[in-house]
């Protein structure tokens, strides 16, 4: 007998843990980013399932930058013009 529990279980999708060359989103500013707030990034360093390193794959010709020690965030936030890049990454979603 199948109850709606096991129907739920059966298409809960596992956690994602972090590893080495997954692609995550981390916030940008947008005139460094062309005009995008939101930014791909590989993880170069795992310190635990919610601190990485990365390596940002900016959309502009620049070098791609590093950033260290990033806290996962639920979602990548809004960048907001004189506040600072926040030093956090997410999971990209799942459409």
């Amino acid at each position: 007998m199948t109850t709606a529990k096991a129907k739920a279980d059966a298409t809960e999708q596992p956690a994602q843990k972090p590893s080495i060359a997954r692609i995550v989103h981390v916030p940008m500013d947008p005139k460094s980013n062309n005009g995008e707030t939101t930014a791909a990034a590989v993880i170069t360093h795992v310190w635990n399932e919610n601190v990485v390193d990365v390596r940002i794959l900016q959309n502009n010709a620049g070098i791609p930058i590093w950033r260290g020690k990033c806290q996962l965030a639920g979602a990548v936030p809004e960048y907001v013009e004189g506040e600072g890049i926040p030093n956090v990454w997410a999971w990209p979603p799942r459409n």
